[in-house]
This record gives C-alpha cells, structure tokens and sequence, in this order.
C-alpha cells in the first residue's frame, strides 16, 4: 500500500509539475512581446505566399499587441499599398506617426497624400546639418563658360560699376563677374569672358548650403569643422558667420551668437578672383574608382576611353586601364567629356565627366552593371554629396494586374522588383533591378531631406535593358521641388521625362497603379 502510495504521490507531483510547466509556457507564449513576435512572423510568411488577407489580420493582432511598434504599421500599410487601398493605408500612419511621432511612418504618409494636402513635416534642424560640397566646389572653380554648359543662362544684366550679374537655371543665386587686378578685362558692358571667373556670388537662402531650412546655430557649423570659422563684425550687418571652404570665402549675416536664419544677406566670394594668373586655364586630373553597381565593390580590369564632348563617338583624347584596386586617373583639359568604360561581363556605359576650368583634380566613382538577363532591366542611381539622402521609387503594374512598388521602406516587391540597399550618405549607388517586364513602370527619384536642391544634386539615372544601348539620363537642373520624375518603361520599352513632378505623387501614383 505504502508504494502504491507514493506511487499516487509521485503521480499527482509530476502531473502538478507538468500543469506548473503548462503554465509557465502558455504564460510566456501569451506574453504581449511574444505574440507580437509571432505575428510579425505569420503575416511575413503570408506576404511570401500572397495571402494579403492573412497578413493583414496579423500585422492587426501584432498591433494590438504593440501599439509602438513602427514595424507594424510600416508593414501593414505596406500590403494596404500593394492591394490599391490607399485610404486605408492613410487612416492606418495617420494613427501611427500620432502614436510613434515615427519619420518613416510620417514619410510613407506624405507620399501618399496629394503634395497640395501633405501633412507637415519636421524641419530640418541643427542637428542634420552638413556642407554642400559639390556646390561649394562648383563656386571654387567654375568659370563663365563653366555655368553656362552646366546650368543654362536665365538671366544677365550689367550693373553701374561695370560689373555683370547673372542667374543660371537651377541655381537659386545671383552670381556677378567683375575686373579685378588678377583678371582686369574679362567683363566689358554686359559681355563677359568665358574664362572670367565670379567675384560673388548671393544666395536668396544661403542656408541651403548647410541642408536645413530655418536656421542654423555657431555651435552647429562648429561641428562641421569649418576652416578659420569665426563671428565678425560687419558694417552692414552688425555680424556675420566667416569661414573658407574649397577656394571660397564665406560672409552670412548671424546674430550676436552666430545663429544664421534664412534669408540672412550672404556673400560667397571665390579666391581664385584674386589670385595672380587666374585666367590661365591647367590641365586637370579626374581620379576615382569603378565600383559594382549591386555590390560597390571595386571592379579591376577595365578600360577607359575619354572621348571629347557629349557625343559618345566624339574623338578619343585618352585611354588608360583600371588598375587592380579598380582606381583610374586621366589628364586632360578642363571640359566637357564622356568617358567610355569597358569590363568583361559588364555592360560597356557611356560616362559624362565635367571638369571646371579651376578644378585641377575631379573626384568621380563609375559605376558599372553586369549585364541584364532576358526580360530584366536594371536603373542606378547616384549623385553628388548633397542632399545627402536621395531615394529610388519604382512603381508599376504588370500585365496580370500584380502591383510592383519599391523604395527604402519597401525594398522588395515579391519576385518582382527589388532596391538593393537605401544609401542615406550621399553619392549612391542605388540599384533597382526588375526581374519580370511584362508590365508598365515609372521610376522617381525623391529627396528625403526636403532641402529644395534636388537640381544641384548632380544626380544621374542609368538604365539598363537587354538587348538596348544603356541610356544615362543627367537631371534636368530646371527641376524645382524635391520629385524627379525620370522614365517611364512600357514592356522593355523605355522612355525618358527628365522633368520635376510630372506625374505627380498623388494616391493614385503611389498605390502602384498605372493608367
């Protein structure tokens, strides 16, 4: 009896354990955080086998599960945008960017609103801050006949102390040419000298420049590491932000801290104005590396052929092979050029270089794709360091009525299409590559800081289709806004807009149907 006791005890103990485990794992599977996790999961695996409807319960419970949870919503408004169910996705971020404050949820929410009824966005503040570069060294070097080949002449008037002031198309700036000791007759009447270089140049914002869009503090422009950067008095402006970057120097009206705001009076004065024998035009290097377009690996083995001017069949000037780290360098003088590059296994492109009369050394990447396979295209993007964070959109639809949409929250569209990697630090590349043609698609170009200066980004689409030349299309520097609108391909069949908001980035476009 005694062991058919312990027998019973030893049952009932180990039944009791086992309830006790029982509860232990049901508690921590029915914990919130597990159940969200769990559901993330689902609604992932349902996305990969197509069951939208399925998902969308899912990323629902791991909401509910997690209202803070960025991830979730991100997701969800995702399938909504898949499935053409716009309104929903916008009540869905609507909730969340009030729930989270998050900037992804914000941004997805702004482009699917019409741009007339965009909900606003946070201002770009001091702590985003950086040195446009590429403009910076734009003002350091150009000459006359630099701005007009690069931007267009929009406007020129002279002006009573013989000077010459000048507006180029995409450039939000006066810029004015006058004689000085180093270049006494370059501006005569309105005629100016096409080696003449400006003497200043005025921003209507200078704080453009610095990539934010109200103002700027001292201890700011500090952190960016300014050459001589110091607060001086003016006689104008009682003080002025001075510093002296890529061969200019810088006068922006501030505060008695240094605080500029927009608007402030500025003066960016090239050095090289000043400097003995400006006029006479060098010789330049252009240095740089050829660089994978899907991985930014360096790519050994190529050769270049620089061709005179914008015509791909313009006379060779010099060749040169890649060395074995994928870096190349070439001499030639200031000018236009296009660079042909030639690799095994990748499609030969048709580079343009532009070299400013004052460069001396012009730094650029050359990105190179292997070839497409059949019914596949490829689209690179890159531009110059500023704005900093330029993103690729591709929306589309294809033929069985599947919609097609990547972008830095989105970056692969099922089997379909597919944005390698969002680069937030300027120049690129980014590459889309669409795996099925058999439909109609639209790619953009977005610039995430909202700086206004998507026509100085430099920024150029490459597109690859099989069986066609490669076309590599510059921005349009008449482009206003932050949209570039840039091609458009209709069953392999490609077609370039080059123009600011043509289609626009209503609903209509960012729920990935194309009329």
């Amino acid at each position: 009896m005694k062991n058919k006791k312990t027998l019973t005890y030893m049952i009932g103990g180990s039944f009791a354990i086992i309830a006790v485990v029982a509860a232990i794992v049901i508690s921590y599977l029915l914990a919130p955080a597990n159940v969200y996790a769990r559901q993330i999961s689902a609604a992932e695996k349902y996305l990969e086998s197509g069951d939208y409807s399925n998902a969308i319960l899912a990323y629902q419970d791991a909401i509910e599960q997690d209202p803070d949870s960025v991830d979730a919503y991100a997701g969800l408004a995702n399938v909504y945008i898949t499935r053409s169910e716009n309104d929903n996705a916008i009540d869905l971020l609507r909730r969340g960017v009030a729930r989270t404050n998050s900037p992804r949820l914000r941004y997805m929410l702004n482009m699917l609103l019409p741009q007339d009824t965009s909900e606003p966005t946070d201002m770009k503040t001091a702590e985003t801050a950086y040195l446009d570069t590429a403009t910076m060294e734009v003002m350091g070097s150009y000459s006359y006949a630099d701005y007009l080949s690069r931007y267009g002449l929009a406007n020129k008037q002279g002006n009573r102390d013989g000077s010459v002031t000048c507006t180029f198309t995409g450039l939000d700036a006066q810029v004015t040419f006058s004689n000085t000791a180093s270049q006494p007759d370059v501006v005569s009447a309105t005629v100016v000298n096409s080696n003449a270089i400006p003497t200043s140049i005025v921003f209507t914002n200078a704080l453009q420049i610095f990539g934010v869009n109200d103002y700027i503090t001292y201890q700011t422009l500090e952190t960016l590491h300014l050459t001589n950067l110091h607060i001086d008095d003016h006689p104008v402006w009682n003080k002025a932000v001075v510093f002296e970057e890529k061969n200019v120097r810088v006068m922006i009206q501030s505060d008695a801290n240094g605080t500029i705001s927009a608007g402030a009076q500025n003066e960016f004065a090239p050095l090289k104005a000043n400097e003995e024998n400006a006029a006479n035009v060098n010789r330049a290097t252009s240095t740089g590396f050829i660089k994978d377009a899907q991985t930014n690996a360096s790519v050994a083995g190529a050769h270049l052929i620089v061709r005179e001017g914008s015509n791909q069949s313009g006379e060779a000037v010099e060749e040169v092979d890649v060395g074995a780290y994928g870096e190349y360098e070439f001499n030639v003088e200031p000018g236009e050029y296009t660079v042909e590059v030639v690799a095994n296994g990748y499609t030969t492109v048709f580079v343009p270089v532009y070299i400013g009369a004052y460069e001396g050394t012009h730094n650029q990447d050359i990105i190179l794709s292997k070839t497409v396979g059949t019914g596949e295209a490829r689209i690179v993007l890159t531009w110059s360091s500023s704005p900093r964070d330029l993103d690729s959109y591709l929306v589309g639809t294809l033929d069985d009525g599947t919609n097609v949409f990547t972008s830095f929250y989105n970056q692969k569209s099922g089997s379909n299409a597919e944005l390698d990697i969002d680069n937030t630090s300027g120049y690129g590349p980014e590459t889309t590559t669409i795996y099925n043609l058999n439909g109609k698609f639209r790619f953009l170009v977005l610039d995430y800081t909202g700086s206004g200066a998507m026509s100085r980004s430099g920024a150029t689409v490459t597109v690859y289709l099989p069986d066609q030349p490669v076309q590599t299309i510059q921005i349009n520097t008449g482009i206003t806004g932050n949209v570039w609108s840039v091609v458009e391909i209709d069953h392999g069949q490609l077609s370039i807009a080059n123009g600011g908001n043509v289609w626009g980035l209503a609903a209509s476009d960012t729920s990935t149907t194309l009329n």
